[in-house]
């Protein structure tokens, strides 16, 4: 007997729970097998931008340190694979979403029947995921416009960030002074005396490094929601054929 969708929710946030704050991957690889199930999903195309975001934003954050280099990396070695498993997450969501959406594979679909041969639709793996076509910008740009503006999914996503980051990343940021691995720099001032390390992080900068963090991360997790979801209706349409 076939569950309630209602109780299919709640199982595919449970199984979400685990994997992003119990680190479970069998909850990931079963949220998967239902997806899949649920939505023909395709092979999926997570391109994992957050870390690069953070690390770049850091680099603005830290100029003014010469250890920025090996902060940065502490920093990568401590989250990474907490940044890379909610954007999985996020990603999952959208991408299961777009596919579902009807409106507008139906437009993605008639401009690819006006844009390409039928069976070079047939043919296709990958259909207009990242096309300069100016037609598919135009409509993937009015695609963007609408999730931008609607408030209630922006809010969601950026509270579902903001909350993982409080319980998960937050307390790694502030343990960074714990875990750098601090070799001695061979330097010297005008005495031809050796200069050490800088000193470790402060409170206050460690506050501010988590701050700007949490802040690209945000932004690069809305960013995703985006181009899954336009991911998703590409697929939903090549499916049709």
């Amino acid at each position: 007997m076939a569950l309630p969708i209602k109780n299919i929710k709640k199982l595919h946030k449970s199984l979400e729970y685990n994997f992003l704050y119990n680190n479970d991957l069998n909850s990931m690889h079963l949220l998967l097998s239902m997806l899949e199930n649920e939505v023909r999903l395709k092979k999926l195309r997570p391109k994992y931008i957050c870390m690069t975001s953070i690390k770049r934003s850091l680099k603005r954050t830290l100029k003014y340190r010469r250890d920025r280099d090996l902060i940065i990396r502490t920093v990568n070695k401590l989250i990474n694979d907490d940044v890379n498993r909610l954007e999985l997450s996020i990603y999952i969501e959208s991408y299961s979403s777009g596919y579902q959406e009807d409106e507008w594979a139906n437009k993605l679909e008639s401009l690819a029947v006006k844009t390409l041969p039928l069976e070079d639709i047939c043919q296709k793996s990958i259909l207009f995921n990242e096309s300069k076509n100016p037609d598919v910008v135009k409509l993937r740009n009015e695609l963007y416009n609408h999730l931008d503006s609607d408030n209630i999914l922006n809010d969601r996503i950026k509270r579902i960030a903001f909350t993982y980051c409080e319980k998960v990343i937050k307390k790694k940021i502030y343990s960074i002074n714990d875990n750098l691995d601090r070799q001695l720099m061979i330097s010297y001032n005008d005495s031809d005396k050796i200069v050490n390390d800088e000193e470790f992080l402060t409170i206050p900068e460690l506050t501010n490094i988590y701050q700007k963090l949490m802040t690209s991360y945000i932004k690069s997790i809305l960013r995703i929601y985006r181009s899954s979801y336009w991911y998703g209706i590409n697929d939903r349409v090549l499916n049709r054929y």
